[in-house]
Formats: C-alpha cells, sequence, structure tokens
C-alpha cells in the first residue's frame, strides 16, 4: 500500500511539474503570427507596407521591462504600429506607468495609432491617460482617421472608440454610430482599428479594407478541432477570437492579444504578436 502510495504522489509531483512549466510556456511565451493581405486596391507605394498589432497588452511585461516583446516587434520591421485597446489592465497608477513605458519604447520603432478598449472606458483617469500617449507621440483615433502617405500615394487608417464609452447605447448601436461618423468613401485603401471582433458582419458593409481587433484573447481556453470556448460579447463557442476573417472584401485579422484577462489562465493559447503585410496582387 505504501509504494502504491508513493508512486502516486510521485506521478502526482511529475505531473504537477510539468503543468507548471506547460503554464509558463501558455502564457508567457509570445508568438509571432505573421500575415499577407493581398488587394488589388493597394496603391503601388504600399506593396510590402508592414502592420504590428499589439491589442490586450494588460500592462504584461513578463518582469522584463517589455524587452522580450520589443526585440519581436522590431524583427518584424513595421512601418507602423497599431495598438487595438486594453493597453493596460487598469487605471492603477503601476499599470499605467508600465503601458505608458512599453509605449516609449515602441514608438521608437514606428509611428503608433491606437484605438481603445473595454479597460480604458473603466479607466477614472481616462483623459490624463490619453494625454501621456499623445505626449509620447501616439496618434489616437477615436472616431476618427488619418492619412499615412508613401509619396504620394496614401492609405487611411480608421478607428472606433471602444462601444463602452456609449453608456446611453446598446454595443451594436454605439459602433453603427462610430462607424457612420467615420463613413469610409471606398475610395481608398482603409485599415479599421477595432477593439471588438464580434461586430464583423458591420464592418464588412463598410467599404473597409482590412480590419484589425482583439478582445477575445483567443477565447482563453482553446481545444484542438473545436476552437475557443468562451469571448466576452460572444459568449460560448465563439466565432470571431482569432485569425484571418473574409467576408464582401472586407479582411478581418482578431489578435489573441498578449496579456492575461480576469480568468489568468491561457490553455493552447499562447500570447500573441500580430505582424501583417500589405501586398498588391
Amino acid at each position: 500500500m505504501k509504494k502504491k502510495l508513493i508512486k502516486f504522489l510521485c506521478f502526482l509531483a511529475v505531473f504537477s511539474l510539468l503543468f507548471a512549466v506547460y503554464s509558463h510556456f501558455e502564457n508567457t511565451v509570445i508568438e509571432v503570427t505573421k500575415y499577407t493581405v493581398r488587394s488589388e486596391r493597394l496603391p503601388d507605394a504600399f506593396d510590402g507596407f508592414k502592420i504590428v498589432q499589439v491589442s490586450d497588452l494588460h500592462s504584461a511585461d513578463f518582469g522584463n521591462g517589455y524587452s522580450g516583446l520589443i526585440k519581436k516587434i522590431k524583427a518584424c520591421q513595421p512601418d507602423i504600429i497599431v495598438v487595438t485597446g486594453d493597453i493596460s489592465a487598469t487605471d492603477d497608477e503601476k499599470d499605467i506607468k508600465s503601458a505608458i513605458s512599453f509605449i516609449n519604447k515602441a514608438v521608437k520603432i514606428a509611428p503608433i495609432y491606437y484605438v481603445t478598449g473595454n479597460h480604458e472606458a473603466a479607466f477614472g483617469n481616462y483623459v490624463s491617460f490619453i494625454g501621456s500617449l499623445k505626449e509620447q507621440g501616439v496618434t489616437i483615433l477615436n472616431d476618427s482617421a488619418a492619412t499615412v502617405s508613401i509619396g504620394n500615394e496614401s492609405i487611411k487608417i480608421l478607428g472606433v472608440s471602444d462601444p463602452n464609452f456609449d453608456k446611453a447605447s446598446t454595443p451594436d448601436t454605439a459602433m453603427k454610430t462610430s462607424l457612420d461618423i467615420l463613413s469610409p468613401s471606398g475610395e481608398e485603401y482603409t485599415v479599421l482599428l477595432s477593439h471588438r471582433p464580434e461586430f464583423f458582419n458591420m464592418y464588412a458593409k463598410y467599404n473597409i479594407d482590412l480590419v484589425l481587433t482583439g478582445h477575445a484573447h483567443g477565447g482563453q481556453i482553446r481545444i484542438p478541432f473545436i476552437g475557443a470556448l468562451y469571448a466576452p460579447g460572444q459568449g460560448v463557442f465563439p466565432k470571431y477570437t482569432s485569425g484571418r476573417h473574409v467576408s464582401d472584401g472586407t479582411t478581418m485579422i482578431v489578435s489573441r492579444g498578449i496579456g492575461p484577462s480576469s480568468f489568468p489562465f491561457r490553455i493552447n493559447n499562447n500570447p500573441e504578436l500580430v505582424c501583417v503585410t500589405l501586398k498588391k496582387p
């Protein structure tokens, strides 16, 4: 009986150790996912243009001062960096300082374009936080647009505020209002930055070429051959938690995000940095 107990305890100890190593890997090793998005509408000057997307950072530097993440961003050689919301988990002073520290390092690599997520909508010091980002040279796109030019050719970068900022409307109504304000013309190649992937069908109706989103954290727990179990705004077995989705000429890429959510463990779902290359056919 004692031998069986000892064997069981040894097995339990080995299993616990292996699970701890696996869990550490799943939650702290950032995977770089590269996409090529092709379009005849892309201006010739932007053939090969690179966009790095950082989403749902939640001030998670994994204890190395963002050095690992910054190294991976540099390796992608981006022309611009886009941040699609939830850069900080809270407006706690420590979290905010950590997020600004990341921005300070990343903006030295390439220009940064930023849209809000649901976490920013809960910040009591939101105005001060956005001011700090602007001081670092970040372009804030809250229901607004920016033009990126190479020579005499250009593309549009659009950004929508997170629906949680509109307390008087439903998320669907708030998002439609934001998109109506932007009113994409369809004349220029357009990239939309939005925190929320669940509005993909809506995005596809607005003449948008590429949408970059996050929020879903990859579903947090992913089961092989089944996919994600749950995502905010989508519920159980959500459709849009990672990868590329295409509809009516619109491509949406969903980042699994980098930082943790309120449920602190990722399973079969490494943190993700997205690198997109725009190409002519």
